[in-house]
């Protein structure tokens, strides 16, 4: 399972960084910066399309 990280748009300044499981000790000060980054809408220098938080959401027609 990937974690997640990234913003939920229809929240405004809402940025989620979750799921880092036992890797968390040593990624979360990454990831942490990474997350402040996208709070403060700066870009990232890896590709987050993987880890967005709405890719598992159910989808309704």
């Amino acid at each position: 399972l990937l974690p997640y990280l990234g913003p939920i748009p229809t929240v405004k300044g809402l940025v989620i960084a979750n799921g880092l499981g036992a890797s968390g000790l040593t990624m979360g000060p990454y990831v942490g910066s990474l997350a402040a980054n996208l709070a403060m809408g700066e870009d990232v220098e890896i590709d987050i399309t993987a880890y967005d938080p709405l890719r598992n959401r159910l989808k309704v027609n």
